[in-house]
Parts: structure tokens; sequence; C-alpha cells
């Protein structure tokens, strides 16, 4: 049986004005709508997405928006004529429960939903400023406030399987990749560009669609999501929470970095990269990339790359596709990501970081090797004696 509304109330909008709304009920949020007379299965369906995602955002941070705008004790997403007086299509509060959308994007919501079981991006956004409490940590660095919301809309709407609708021209797939892949390339393979120079300047990255300092942000945020999955994203926003307060820009970078390895066990430095420094970088497509002997890392990004280490220690990470890793001789790390990963290792020491739930990997073991702590992946030993099956 479908749902249907609550009996209208009035609702103070932010801009500071009454309007008339029915509430609509939810497990984690109540949809506050102009109209009483929706169709209750796509009104339904809308919350179940949302709700969906709501737990994701818990799973991710561990804790709930401080309450502020609540029915029945449920987040609140208001239908309202305008948003921050025309200035915005919807305001999420930050920090607190509240999202309000303006009619024309909870059309857009409504709309996906009823015509075609997609759904616009712009409320799983707004969610992200609900649940920011990263400020003392990072706040130095206004890019990453609205960097989180960007990164987490996707992640949350990648983890509660929700379809996305179109970003204007852009289909929702270009959408995200042109954020959270092209613009890191961009950045890693860029000697000319730090952080202190594009995210501590509010500066983006040259890109073709007019992606910002906090789409940068976004990217290099998601870069522990792509590596190591869910677990591990949470372990690092936990990570980040216990960080103390920065007093300047360098400070919210070092605690990006410390987060991003305690919560990993990778030294993440090489998101801080140097003036002067450029990465092996992949792009969408298949790579066949083969390390410098540097020591800085190779990040094969979309595709399914072949990534070939030294015989110095290296480090390979194949984020998107399914990748091939060779580590070469030295004590190498093997960062497979999301995807059906093959790592061939041959050194005492290397060690093997699969992304947990993102694929099914296989380890090629040429010598004696080990496995990084509460590694579960299927091995396949091959002998180097005569009667054996040589490694490839």
């Amino acid at each position: 049986m479908a749902i249907s509304p609550d009996g209208a109330l009035p609702y103070a909008v932010y801009d500071g004005y009454l309007v008339s709304l029915y509430p609509w009920q939810g497990a984690r949020v109540a949809l506050l709508t102009s109209s009483g007379n929706l169709n209750g299965d796509v009104v339904e369906d809308i919350l179940h997405r949302i709700d969906a995602a709501y737990d994701v955002y818990l799973a991710i941070t561990g804790q709930a928006p401080a309450p502020y705008r609540l029915y029945n004790g449920l987040l609140t997403i208001a239908e309202v004529p305008t948003a921050l007086e025309g200035a915005a299509d919807a305001i999420g509060f930050l920090g607190a429960s509240g999202i309000e959308l303006t009619t024309s994007a909870f059309d857009r919501l409504y709309a996906g939903a009823a015509e075609g079981g997609t759904f616009d991006q712009t409320v799983f956004y707004e969610l992200g400023r609900n649940f920011w409490f990263y400020g003392p940590q990072l706040g130095n660095v206004d890019a990453f406030v609205t960097g989180f919301a960007i990164a987490n809309r996707f992640v949350s709407m990648q983890e509660a399987d929700i379809p996305g609708s179109a970003f204007g021209a852009l289909p929702f797939g270009e959408f995200k990749q042109s954020i959270l892949e092209d613009l890191a390339q961009t950045f890693f393979q860029n000697a000319d560009v730090t952080l202190a120079t594009t995210l501590g300047a509010a500066s983006g990255v040259p890109n073709p669609n007019n992606w910002g300092a906090a789409d940068l942000a976004a990217s290099l945020l998601y870069q522990v999501y792509e590596d190591f999955g869910l677990d591990a994203y949470a372990r690092f926003f936990q990570e980040l929470a216990g960080r103390p307060a920065a007093e300047t820009q360098a400070a919210a970078f070092d605690n990006l970095v410390a987060a991003a390895s305690e919560a990993t066990g990778i030294d993440y430095g090489f998101l801080n990269k140097g003036e002067g420094v450029a990465y092996l970088v992949g792009g969408r497509d298949a790579d066949r990339l083969e390390a410098d002997g540097s020591g800085n890392p190779v990040l094969g990004f979309g595709g399914d790359d072949t990534l070939i280490g030294t015989a110095g220690a290296d480090r390979l990470f194949g984020d998107a596709g399914d990748d091939v890793l060779r580590g070469g001789g030295g004590r190498d790390q093997l960062v497979g990501g999301a995807g059906d990963d093959t790592y061939f290792v041959d050194t005492p020491g290397d060690r093997v970081f699969e992304g947990a739930g993102q694929g099914t990997d296989r380890v090629v073991a040429t010598s004696t090797y080990r496995l990084a702590a509460d590694q579960e992946v299927e091995i396949l030993q091959l002998a180097r004696s005569t009667g054996g099956a040589p490694c490839p």
C-alpha cells in the first residue's frame, strides 16, 4: 500500500518566512513537500534511497548530525521556494540535521524517480553538509568542507546502489569520473602543482568542466575509498576526527596524510606531493606503466592496467579496473583497489593490500612472500622447479 503524508504543518524557511508543508516519513528522514497529492510509491522510493544514503554517511563518520531541523526525530528535507535568497538550489545545515531543496531541485528528484528510476544528486550532496564534523582538523582549508560533500555524495550513492540522474549535459557516470578520477590524475602528474598551490590557494587544476578547488579536494579524499573500500574509508574519517586541531593549512594537510596512513597501513604522504614532483599516472583506458625507480607511487586509475615495478621498493596502485601489479625486486607495496586484480610478488617483505569487498583478487608468488595483516585472497603458488608452472 502506498504511503501517504501527515497533515500539513507550518515550516520556517531559512530565508525567513513560513510555508505549509506535508510530511512523509521514512526510517531516517522525513520529506516535507508543498503538495500532499504526490504518488505515494514514488515518494516511498525516494525516502528509501535517502534513508540508505544516510546510513552510508553514518557508517563513514560514526556519528549523526546534531539535532536541528527534525520531524518526529527524523532529519527533515523540506521543499521550499528559495534557498539562500535565490543564490542556491538547496542548503544543508553544516554538522546538523536539516536540508532545504528549492521546488526546482525537488521537482528534478521527483521526476527522475517517477519517470526513469534515477535520482538527482543534490540531496545526497547536502547530506554531506549535515555529516561534516571535521572543521577543527581540516577547516583551515575551505575546499575540504565542500569537498567532503562532493566526494561522499558519490560514495553514498554507490554504496546504496542509487542510480544517478544526469548533471546538466553530463551523464551521471561521466560527471562522477570527471571529478573523482580526472582531477586527481591531473594533480598527481602535474609537477607545477601542490596542495598548497591548489587547495591552499582556493584553486583547482585545469579541466574542461571548470571544476574547482572543492572538486579537487573531493578527488583526493576519495583516494582511500578507491584504494581500500568503505571500511578503511570509514576508519580514515574516524581517525581524522581524532587528529588535533589544525592551526595552519600545512597542519590540515598533515592531518589528511596521517589519518589516511593510520587507517590503511600505507604511507599516504604522496597525497601531499612536493613542488616539482610528478607521478606516473594512467588514464581512463588500459595502461602499461613501468616504475621509474624514484620510489614515487605509480597510479593506474581507470582501465585494466598493468603496473610494473623495478629492482627497488615500489608502490603500485591499480585503483579501478582489473589490474595486474608486478612488484619486481625490492620490498614492494601493491594496492589493487576495486576490480579483480592479480598481484605478482617475488621478494620477502612484499605486501599486498586488497581493497576489501571490491573484487576477487589473486596473488601469484614467485618466491617467499608474506601478505599484509588480515588479508583474505586466493593464493596461487607457482613453483619454480622444472615440474612446476613458471610464473609469467
